[in-house]
């Protein structure tokens, strides 16, 4: 082969290579323009005002029934959005306490309750009936949140842009047996989720 034929066939393979670079170049500049342009087609300024704020407020005093004594109230902490820290002593059977408060949502954003949910609290009894002392509490022990009408609260339901909605929560001794020894209650814990709408 001569020279003159091998030196076209190699500039012809240089000239193709460098034809391939330049469409891949190209392409990529196509590919990052148009991931550019839908970017801001899609872009929406409207969610960065958008405000979520929803709280507990106007925690009342307790509702003492029968013989129950408050040793600690609740508080709303962590901003708002917990209440915690109660401490009850019930010393007769039908002993009880409710308390109710607000739900308030001060954001933009319409919400719905996403999931709530309410453990069956733990008894712990002391002494060698303590088996049948815990059962016997925990069986009579009632232990909810509602709306202030009574009404059941469920996921689903919904806490509209400035809505406020005001909740009881109850626990109750639904018996007048005592048990022999002393009954420690805890996991008195309710989970309520709020999502957007």
């Amino acid at each position: 082969m001569s020279n003159k034929v091998f030196k076209d066939k190699r500039i012809s393979s240089l000239v193709g290579m460098i034809f391939i670079a330049c469409i891949s170049a190209i392409g990529v500049s196509f590919v990052y323009a148009s991931v550019t342009n839908k970017l801001n087609m899609n872009g929406h300024a409207s969610m960065n005002s958008a405000k979520w704020s929803i709280y507990f407020k106007n925690l009342s005093d307790a509702n003492l029934k029968g013989s129950t004594i408050e040793v600690s109230k609740p508080i709303i902490q962590n901003n708002s959005t917990s209440i915690s820290d109660f401490d009850i002593k019930f010393i007769n059977g039908m002993d009880g306490v409710s308390y109710t408060f607000d739900v308030i949502n001060d954001g933009s954003l319409d919400a719905k309750i996403s999931s709530i949910v309410i453990p069956k609290p733990i008894c712990i009894g002391i002494g060698e009936d303590s088996y049948e002392d815990s059962n016997l509490i925990c069986n009579h022990l009632t232990y909810t949140l509602t709306y202030i009408d009574g009404s059941k609260i469920q996921p689903g339901d919904t806490l509209d842009k400035g809505q406020t909605k005001s909740f009881i929560l109850n626990l109750e001794y639904s018996s007048t047996q005592l048990p022999k020894n002393k009954v420690e209650i805890s996991g008195l814990s309710i989970t309520l989720i709020y999502a957007q709408k």
